[in-house]
């Protein structure tokens, strides 16, 4: 297997000038960013869900905890509603809920967003 090639990044995108420009990043494309459902999300919601993908590495299926979030949004209640609203409008799906304190809950990112119109 070929090894993947790290995007190298400009001064003004990225602050590891130690590590040669290199950093951990995200894609959203334009028909995401212009597409309704996105463009309706609240602030909040919308930067949960650039977290969620950051954390997520690149992977469909991720871990996220309200720890994690609380650190970016703050509230706890404020978390829940951006959660509400990102599942709502198609972005993620819950797939299996944490019973225990302080595990992450598993998430998927759904392609609901475009296909419903909601």
């Amino acid at each position: 297997m070929a090894k993947r090639k790290q995007h190298t990044f400009k001064s003004y995108e990225c602050s590891n000038y130690e590590e040669g420009l290199r950093d951990n990043f995200i894609m959203l494309t334009k028909s995401m960013m212009m597409n309704k459902n996105y463009l309706s999300l609240s602030p909040n919601s919308m930067k949960l869900y650039q977290y969620m993908k950051l954390w997520s590495c690149g992977k469909k299926e991720f871990k996220y905890s309200y720890t994690l979030a609380e650190e970016i949004i703050g509230s706890r209640s404020t978390i829940y509603r951006s959660i509400l609203e990102l599942e709502s409008k198609g972005f993620i799906i819950r797939k299996q809920v944490s019973k225990k304190v302080g595990y992450a809950t598993l998430y998927e990112f759904s392609d609901n967003w475009y296909k419903n119109n909601i």
